[in-house]
């Protein structure tokens, strides 16, 4: 059996409406020689009658049905069924160009490398798409140095820095290595539990990356979908940045990259921004607002984080809302969240 160049796994769950443009986009690729695993997350609607029916039409598709349990998990089933070199994750509400399998396969491949991160396009308001710029030159990471800095650029950017990373941490953006995936046996964590899955598959994956591309290209069309939960207000939802911060912490004080790294700042960035993010654009139900942020604003962990944080570097804008934070101005941060 010829071993495929790459697998792509598709988590499904309730996207009935978006799936044929995500499967169109993937079985017209230039690079034929794939392999598309739908993973039917016990999808509600029709998605389990229509994954089958694409496996019955196209070879190169498989599909696996299981209980529901999460993105994350999700997508271990699909590595779990993965033959190819490489594999891409892609979600199902999403899609990308024709020829995006063939440049990232044709990328790894001539520069040797186990790992290709791209840019992406985002989708706006009006239906256009709007190319997130992150990567802004063709460079190969070749040191576990400058792959540990891009990691730490990924979680959290430096103070000074007006946004809160300055590389996207979601996994549809990339190409991996599946022989780096099954020997060092990496996993998804699930997003119930922490929130934020890919941050912790990269953090475990880029210890074992030895070489790495960043391709000043974009593929990936990530689309609005206001279902899904991003868009969801969690009451829970602080807690679990709270347990995301620990296992980060735990995650690199297990690992021995063996090169300088302030990683603390970084995930202190990453745990302040969802915070931020959380308080100032979170569909808080009206009448619980005040109550919302007051509980977070005396949160001993939290001013723990912002003790030792170097917030005076921020921008100003970061600052007053931080100090607003900090003293428990409860009205300041309404006021915030208003002109946002």
């Amino acid at each position: 059996m010829i071993t495929p160049k790459i697998s792509v796994v598709v988590p499904i769950y309730n996207v009935e409406k978006y799936l044929d443009r995500c499967m169109q986009s993937l079985q017209n690729q230039t690079l034929k020689d794939i392999e598309i695993i739908l993973v039917d997350d016990e999808s509600p609607d029709n998605c389990p009658k229509m994954c089958d029916e694409y496996a019955s039409q196209d070879p190169r598709v498989k599909v696996i049905h299981k209980k529901n349990a999460g993105l994350g998990f999700a997508r271990n089933s699909g590595l779990s069924s993965a033959t190819g070199e490489f594999v891409i994750f892609v979600d199902s509400d999403d899609w990308i160009d024709t020829t995006a399998l063939s440049i990232m396969y044709n990328e790894a491949i001539k520069n040797n490398v186990d790992t290709v991160f791209c840019n992406h396009d985002l989708e706006t308001n009006s239906g256009n798409f709007d190319t997130v710029h992150e990567i802004k030159e063709n460079r190969l990471l070749t040191s576990k140095n400058e792959i540990a800095q891009y990691l730490l650029n990924m979680i959290g950017a430096p103070a000074s820095e007006a946004n809160d990373r300055l590389y996207s941490m979601s996994v549809w953006h990339a190409l991996y290595s599946v022989d780096v995936i099954k020997k060092a046996n990496i996993l998804f964590f699930s997003e119930r539990e922490f929130l934020s899955e890919d941050v912790l598959f990269h953090v475990q994956y880029l210890y074992y990356s030895q070489r790495v591309s960043l391709l000043d290209a974009s593929f990936y069309k990530y689309c609005l979908n206001e279902t899904s939960l991003t868009k969801t207000y969690r009451s829970d939802r602080f807690l679990r940045y709270i347990d995301l911060h620990k296992k980060l912490l735990s995650l690199f004080s297990e690992m021995d990259w063996k090169v300088p790294m302030d990683y603390r700042d970084s995930v202190d960035r990453l745990f302040l921004g969802y915070v931020r993010r959380n308080l100032l654009r979170a569909h808080i139900p009206k009448g619980e607002e005040k109550e919302v942020i007051r509980s977070i604003a005396k949160n001993g962990y939290l001013k723990e984080v912002l003790g030792r944080y170097s917030v005076n570097e921020m921008q100003l804008k970061l600052r007053v809302f931080y100090w607003l934070l900090s003293k428990k101005y409860i009205s300041g941060i309404l006021l915030f969240r208003n002109l946002i």
